[in-house]
């Protein structure tokens, strides 16, 4: 178990770096794309609407299906799974075009009964300053009460992030803080979570992390240390390799050991198509192979010409950080498919990693 945690723990850590070209490298068994005529649109047009996800995973199926408002903007994402009820979140934007709010239902008997209310505050750079996140029970009242607030300096990095968590049936309130340092280049060098006594409301230091760059200002090298008592406290080491000509990431090796001293050893190798996009990644433990993730794209449509993907990572857009629309979103082309293989080839029973053992796939619309 403490194996399985540690290996999570090691690969949800950030990809860093993807840029320019290298030599083609394509996936086993790569299907055939199909290619749009759509070609040199005008700003703000667009050859494709992202209008669904479906992951079909060792632990179930879900999909994200998503509508628009007047301005392209995604308005309502629908989330239905094999393992959970239907799920709405219905998204608002404020004058300035920021998404200042979501709010989740869930279907019940036939009705959509309201779960979350989410509201947030965000600086005219587009910086969220607070959140206020309401959990309702069945009856429609406030049991939980989550404030977020940001705190930044005065080069716009963000320094600490508090949490308040208040159960109003019992007025227990808990906390938790991280905080974040940067060099002089605005680069963050470490990140610190705490835990928080309750009696004493004092903050102690659980998870530390500390990154090193090289000479360009790439992640070269970070240490994560975990001290919180639990089974998989430890630390994990992680060195990164890139391509001297275009600085993509062609190698992560993650070391890490739990309280019994005991390393293990987590590769992942990268392999990149002619556009930049990544197209392969294989996975190690220990020096045995333990899977891989295949990609596989429409190579005639940028990921700009794409209504949907174009809203992620602009400023006041924090709430449609949705996972594998993160995903689709670091791509320079079309993504249409993401298939995650245990060594023998097969789909099933690989839970070690976010991508090995899915098969998700990326469904769109033309624009006409």
């Amino acid at each position: 178990m403490k194996k399985i945690v540690l290996i999570q723990v090691m690969l949800c850590i950030s990809l860093f770096a993807m840029a320019q070209k290298v030599q083609r490298v394509l996936a086993p068994g790569q299907d055939s794309v199909k290619f749009t005529t759509r070609r040199n649109l005008a700003p703000g047009q667009y050859a494709y609407r992202l209008d669904s996800i479906v992951n079909v995973a060792s632990y179930g199926t879900s999909s994200f299906h998503f509508t628009y408002d007047k301005q392209g903007r995604i308005a309502e994402m629908i989330r239905k799974s094999s393992n959970f009820k239907p799920a709405k979140y219905i998204y608002s934007y404020d004058k300035r075009g920021f998404c200042v709010g979501e709010d989740q239902y869930q279907e019940v008997d036939g009705k959509d009964v309201q779960l979350t209310e989410v509201r947030a505050t965000y600086t005219d750079e587009g910086r969220m300053m607070k959140q206020e996140t309401k959990m309702f029970d069945k009856d429609g009242k406030v049991n939980r009460l989550v404030t977020d607030s940001y705190t930044y300096d005065q080069r716009g990095n963000c320094v600490e992030h508090l949490s308040q968590s208040l159960m109003t049936p019992s007025n227990t309130l808990s906390k938790s803080k991280t905080t974040y340092a940067y060099n002089a280049l605005n680069q963050r060098i470490e990140e610190v979570i705490y835990g928080h006594k309750t009696q004493e409301d004092e903050f102690f230091p659980n998870i530390t992390t500390t990154r090193e760059y090289d000479q360009n200002g790439r992640v070269s090298h970070y240490t994560m240390i975990q001290t919180t008592g639990l089974v998989e406290d430890g630390t994990i080491e992680c060195f990164i390799e890139y391509t001297e000509q275009n600085g993509q990431v062609v190698r992560e090796t993650r070391k890490g050991n739990g309280l019994e001293g005991d390393w293990s050893v987590v590769v992942e190798n990268r392999a990149y198509d002619s556009y930049g996009n990544l197209v392969r990644e294989d996975y190690e433990e220990n020096d045995q192979y333990y899977g891989s993730a295949n990609y596989y794209y429409d190579l005639a449509t940028k990921t700009e010409n794409v209504q949907g993907l174009d809203w992620y990572g602009k400023p006041g857009m924090t709430f449609l950080q949705l996972k594998m629309l993160v995903q689709a979103c670091k791509c320079k082309c079309r993504l249409m498919r993401i298939n995650g293989v245990n060594p023998l080839g097969d789909f099933e029973g690989m839970r070690g990693s976010s991508t090995v053992g899915q098969d998700v796939r990326y469904y769109y619309s033309e624009i006409k």
